[in-house]
């Protein structure tokens, strides 16, 4: 129950955005930015926060490699791009992360 009236909450603040969709689209991108944090915190709140995984070290039990790029700058076997993120520590992962890793140039 308590879950859902947090995602509640989420939903009637996404629904006041879209109201003001035609008015001022920037104000519409500012109200839809505050939402995701409310949604992100939520899922922190339940235990699952978002993963920070730009830069650590690729790791297949919490990341899934979706690409790989090779460059100045990158060093072989890290996260280069987060695609799409990943929610929840190590230890109680709720989603990898979609990852780009990056490798060694040939």
């Amino acid at each position: 129950t308590a879950f859902a009236r947090d995602v509640l909450s989420v939903s009637d603040n996404l629904e006041r955005a879209l109201e003001h969709a035609s008015s001022d689209p920037s104000s519409v991108a500012e109200g839809l930015r505050a939402v995701l944090a409310q949604a992100v915190g939520v899922l922190a709140d339940l235990g699952y926060p978002r993963r920070e995984d730009d830069g650590r070290a690729f790791d297949p039990a919490v990341h899934e490699a979706v690409g790989t790029v090779s460059g100045e700058g990158l060093t072989p076997g890290t996260v280069a791009q987060v695609v799409r993120p990943g929610y929840g520590p190590d230890d109680k992962l709720l989603r990898p992360a979609a990852v780009v890793v990056a490798t060694r140039a040939s």
